[in-house]
């Protein structure tokens, strides 16, 4: 079994999240910017998670955001696009951004493409990001210098209660086994352990789980999360992560009702449900405290005993 992981990220982007909207089964980007519906590509999930980062962590209104902005060169006559533009609270342009996907590395013709946009534009602050790295630019008439882009922050937190969650993929809507609250405070303390090692990863179908792209928290060499599916379900996933390969995928399902289904664990020799005294055991390690911290302890004692 495989997953595609991140390289550990270093952008002030990790840790911020795409909103997700399913649509015929399909996991798609909801983009709040121009409220439409979007394909799950990288470099969509790159633009949004900076959209989350500018609005939540730097204050900027999403009203003053705009994306894929037509702009015509007055020279070369042809016309650019732009990723994502900030504006203040004058409208002037205040921040122009160049997003690429994670793969695609940060390039000096990478700034030589946001240089030719901001010609025209002519943005104070220039942000380029995959996702993993930054380069970031003021621009004055004492010409251009690097800056630091954690310096917009406000350092006010991220509320990130239940709803923030459930409108990032992470926990359905159908009722919990405990308050989502709750969950919603686990999710938060996995956020919080795992600091910059939070990777979009991508895991394929097996005989009993479909495939999953989706966000993990790495905590202690395990990847860690939560994840909704297009029913209105929640799973707690775990990925057991040996040698930097995945070893075992466990799948908890987390929310009540008949179509709950089975917990089950997939390894390189295949997979299997786990018992009903196994999936009990799990289950009550995350409900058998109000505290998400002894529970999240309860939980690792747990996994240490299924995975071996």
């Amino acid at each position: 079994m495989s997953a595609e992981q991140a390289v550990p990220p270093v952008s002030v982007v990790t840790g911020h999240f795409p909103e997700i909207r399913f649509e015929e089964g399909a996991r798609r980007l909801w983009n709040p910017v121009r409220r439409n519906l979007l394909a799950d590509r990288p470099e969509e999930r790159v633009r949004l998670q900076l959209a989350e980062w500018l609005h939540l962590s730097c204050g900027q209104p999403m009203s003053r955001f705009t994306t894929e902005l037509p702009v015509k060169r007055r020279i070369a006559g042809d016309t650019l696009r732009t990723d994502l533009l900030c504006y203040d609270a004058q409208h002037r342009p205040w921040l122009l951004a160049e997003c690429k996907a994670p793969e695609v590395p940060l390039t000096p013709q990478t700034a030589l493409q946001a240089s030719r946009y901001n010609l025209e534009i002519g943005a104070p602050l220039v942000l380029l990001t995959n996702g993993r790295r930054d380069l970031f630019f003021e621009v004055s008439g004492y010409g251009i210098t690097h800056a630091s882009p954690s310096a917009l922050e406000t350092g006010f937190p991220v509320n990130r209660d239940a709803a923030y969650w459930q409108r990032r993929g992470f926990l359905g809507r159908k009722p919990l086994v405990a308050e989502a609250s709750f969950f919603a405070a686990l999710l938060c303390l996995m956020h919080l352990q795992a600091g910059p090692e939070i990777h979009l990863i991508k895991i394929p179908s097996s005989e009993t789980q479909p495939e999953l792209n989706h966000y993990f928290f790495v905590i202690q060499g395990r990847a860690l999360t939560i994840s909704a599916d297009e029913n209105g379900g929640s799973r707690l996933q775990v990925l057991d992560i040996r040698q930097q390969q995945v070893a075992g995928h466990l799948s908890l399902p987390l929310h009540t009702g008949a179509d709950a289904g089975p917990a089950s664990i997939t390894r390189n020799s295949g997979s299997r449900i786990l018992t009903a005294e196994v999936q009990h055991r799990l289950a009550h390690s995350l409900t058998g405290s109000s505290e998400p911290d002894a529970c999240f302890s309860a939980l690792c004692s747990e996994l240490d005993a299924v995975f071996g």
